[in-house]
């Protein structure tokens, strides 16, 4: 699975990769602690603040949302709605 990882082409495969593998319980997950601050980033430019932002591209930025239980979402980097 963590194959599936390296083959994301975008934030949105990225996303649902993660929300499919936040299924799994701790011990099988695929990913450690240092994979996810390694994540592949899809282009735009670095945020100012990264804190709490794993991954982005140009318009959007990848966060885990435990808040409203979304797991891994996506935000509009204008608006900060998430992104369906």
């Amino acid at each position: 699975m963590k194959n599936k990882l390296n083959s994301v082409e975008n934030l949105r495969e990225l996303r649902d990769f993660l929300n499919e593998i936040r299924k799994l319980p701790d011990e099988e997950s695929p990913l450690t602690d240092q994979d996810y601050c390694a994540l592949p980033t899809f282009g735009g430019r670095v945020p100012r603040n990264t804190s709490g932002i794993f991954s982005w591209d140009k318009k959007n930025l990848l966060m885990f949302n435990s808040v409203d239980g979304e797991g891994w979402a996506m935000f509009d980097r204008m608006t900060d709605h998430i992104v369906r």
